[in-house]
């Protein structure tokens, strides 16, 4: 006998643009309300899929554990692709048609203050009340592929893209610029660590080395005035024998024939010098200056590529943005 699985998710700061039917997706706007304010630009999403019958003695208990880690799987490749702010606000479980109960996993650090004001404090529908992405109709069928994609990967290949993915999505919630910056700086170092290696020599090495040249060569063209941008840092690496980096990615990019491997490892070490600035204590926090507009600028630049990395990694595509989001709505 095979059991029905059915995962319902409730998303707030995302709309579709009509509901949606698939495979194993359906996606329909939807209202929520919170505080006696209701929201309207939310989504109901349902996961669906078919499980085998299970040994009795197991009860439904792996059986809904599975479910929920492909639903989180689900919902981590559709921060990959949203690349934008999104909030999960509820998750229920149906198997058969009877909703169960959603067993949370064991706590891997002590319970303090800080998770205490996550689960009381935090209003989710509110902080995400003036800003909405719409899925195209395009978009959602690119979701189905890209999830398929995933699963037919190998289990040690996913695995590598467990923190990526989640750092990822991390970095997508976070509304300050050195907050996101550091969410994906963490995503990128999971990808190219290297402990044997100087971190400058272990990122050169990963670009070199790992990242298809497709990738960096649409990194490139959909990043260029950014790149330009980003030339123009008046930044340094490393503090004993300076490195004038943003100068040397000024040069490449005016430089023919274009080189988007190496245009793409000058950049990633340029916002690893803006990383250093941040983590050092190089960077005041309540700067006026110019200095947070290179943040801005270098964490633009590093989403964009590191989203490229692991979209590549699954699919082998890595520029389906345009036709996944339809637009992007924020209020003031």
């Amino acid at each position: 006998m095979e059991h029905e699985i059915d995962i319902k998710m409730f998303l707030s700061g995302i709309n579709t643009e009509t509901n949606w039917k698939g495979a194993f997706i359906t996606a329909t706007n939807c209202n929520l309300s919170e505080s006696g304010q209701t929201f309207s630009n939310c989504l109901q999403l349902i996961f669906r899929s078919i499980s085998e019958t299970i040994p009795v003695d197991l009860g439904r208990s792996n059986l809904a554990t599975d479910s929920m880690k492909e639903s989180d799987t689900l919902i981590l490749l559709l921060c990959l692709l949203l690349a934008r702010p999104m909030e999960t606000i509820l998750s229920e479980l149906f198997i058969d048609g009877s909703k169960v109960k959603i067993e949370e996993e064991p706590r891997r650090t002590r319970f303090g203050i800080n998770e205490i004001i996550e689960i009381f404090g935090d209003n989710k529908l509110s902080r995400m009340a003036r800003y909405c992405a719409v899925i195209s109709s395009e978009g959602w069928p690119l979701l189905e592929q890209l999830f398929d994609a995933f699963k037919q990967q190998s289990d040690q290949c996913n695995a590598s893209l467990d923190i990526p993915l989640r750092w990822f999505a991390k970095g997508n919630s976070e509304f300050i610029s050195t907050d996101k910056l550091i969410c994906h700086w963490i995503a990128f170092n999971s990808l190219y660590a290297n402990p044997q290696a100087r971190e400058t020599d272990a990122i050169s090495d990963y670009v070199r080395n790992r990242i298809p040249h497709i990738v960096a060569e649409q990194f490139v063209h959909s990043n260029h005035q950014t790149l330009l941008n980003l030339s123009q840092c008046p930044i340094n690496l490393e503090r004993k024998k300076l490195r004038h980096i943003a100068e040397e990615l000024a040069s490449t990019l005016t430089s023919k024939p274009c080189n988007p491997l190496y245009i793409a490892e000058l950049a990633l070490l340029t916002i690893y010098a803006i990383r250093n600035m941040i983590f050092h204590g190089d960077l005041p926090p309540n700067s006026k200056t110019k200095t947070w507009d290179w943040v801005w600028i270098a964490e633009t630049a590093l989403a964009s590529i590191v989203r490229g990395i692991i979209m590549s990694s699954i699919s082998g595509d890595c520029s389906t943005d345009a036709a996944f989001v339809k637009q992007v709505s924020l209020s003031i």
